[in-house]
């Protein structure tokens, strides 16, 4: 994943939050949510479910929360407005509607 890039650097600033939140966006596609666990994450096996593996390994999944907690910290509800902007740029001339 490329959100380890994002999170190297401590999220100690409103723009490193919102830097995060894209990241999140762009890493996790579509199905990203700042209010859901990193834990819940999965990769989805389309051919045989039994190959579903958590997107995230438990250490990296704690250390993303702490991260998320902190850009909610730093930029409150403003979260949402970020991640949301950053999914109409993700799906501008596709079709999407958000």
């Amino acid at each position: 994943m490329e959100l380890e890039s994002v999170v190297v650097k401590d999220v100690g600033t409103a723009e490193d939050a919102a830097e995060f939140v894209r990241a999140c966006c762009r890493e996790i596609g579509l199905g990203f949510h700042p209010d859901t666990p990193f834990s819940d994450y999965v990769e989805f096996n389309r051919n045989d479910v039994r190959e579903n593996r958590d997107m995230f390994p438990p250490d990296d999944a704690a250390r993303l929360d702490g991260c998320m907690k902190r850009a909610f910290l730093l930029l409150g509800e403003g979260v949402y407005d970020v991640g949301l902007a950053e999914f109409a740029e993700m799906t501008k001339g596709k079709g999407a509607k958000l």
